[in-house]
């Protein structure tokens, strides 16, 4: 199967299953938004050089194609993305942002 294939599988499974269009009507706070895909964030990750949070998946899909933060352009890999973000320090924000983000959606129905 080709790359470019596998690719829009990929983004098609990933969009079909995003829970981002329950909230479509709501007003989602700026904070719980990936700042690529202005998307409910699901699985908060804190980019190393410009320290932006943003959804794992949007970046992990960014990387297949460019070996850079998005926002200053700096080297970026899934492993530097990965040791980065099992620091106590960011487990510790992304959890609670994580948890904030869980609390927000459950307060929405």
């Amino acid at each position: 199967m080709a790359l470019g294939v596998q690719i829009y599988r990929l983004e098609k499974d990933s969009i079909e299953n995003n829970n981002v269009c329950n909230y479509l009507d709501s007003d989602i706070p700026d904070e719980f938004l990936d700042p690529l895909c202005n998307c409910l964030i699901e699985i908060p990750i804190i980019l190393p050089s410009s320290k932006t949070i943003m959804d794992y998946n949007i970046i992990k899909k960014h990387l297949l194609y460019h070996n850079f933060d998005p926002f200053n352009r700096t080297e970026l890999t899934i492993e530097d993305l990965d040791e980065f973000n099992n620091k106590d320090e960011n487990i510790k924000k992304n959890s609670l942002l994580k948890q904030k983000i869980s609390d927000w959606k459950s307060n929405q129905s």
